[in-house]
């Protein structure tokens, strides 16, 4: 196709990848495919995402297939980012207390004073997962987080506010609906 002079879109990369599960001796064109995905800037693409670790999922290659998707838990700090992830953190808790976010520590329900309960609420893991993809995805692409459980409403309030901030668009997926942040509002006009 480059050869040819022919555009290279999101689809074409995962349909070509497509075709690199078919066999496990694909394996190597497909990670010569990963490596032009990354250098094109392909990567944020949950299209070309979601093939990608087909593709090493089928061709046999599960660690690269898991490193593709990351996850994370309340207070992790396992990850190979967490110190520019908990200083991303950082800095959006400076940022959206100046605009005029107050934390409703009712959502922690340690018994523990209201300082720690600020500490714990600003540890939830899909505030770990926001800091991460701003970490890494291109400025101005939309981030994708999805948690397992429902989002509790300070960690709501926080990503309509980091959604204003920072002008970009949030996809929320929780246990009961997807919430789409734009503007400091959310599609579900605060009712969850």
């Amino acid at each position: 196709m480059r050869e040819q002079s022919m555009g290279i879109s999101y689809i074409t990369i995962a349909n070509v990848l497509g075709a690199c599960t078919t066999a496990i001796d694909l394996l190597e064109h497909g990670m010569s495919i990963h490596s032009y995905i990354v250098q094109k800037g392909f990567g944020s693409d949950e299209y070309v995402q979601s093939s990608l670790i087909s593709m090493y999922a089928k061709c046999g290659d599960i660690d690269s297939s898991c490193r593709i998707v990351s996850s994370f838990g309340v207070g992790d700090n396992s990850h190979p980012q967490s110190p520019e992830i908990y200083k991303k953190l950082d800095e959006l808790k400076k940022r959206i207390i100046e605009a005029g976010y107050v934390p409703d520590t009712s959502y922690a329900l340690q018994d523990t004073d209201e300082e720690q309960k600020e500490h714990n609420l600003w540890n939830h893991s899909e505030r770990l997962a926001l800091a991460f993809a701003l970490i890494n995805t291109p400025e101005g692409s939309t981030l994708k987080v999805f948690k397992n459980l429902r989002v509790c409403g300070d960690c709501h309030s926080v990503f309509k506010f980091v959604s204003g901030i920072l002008g970009r668009k949030i996809i929320l997926r929780d246990a009961f609906r997807f919430h789409h942040f734009a503007g400091g509002n959310c599609s579900c006009s605060d009712y969850w």
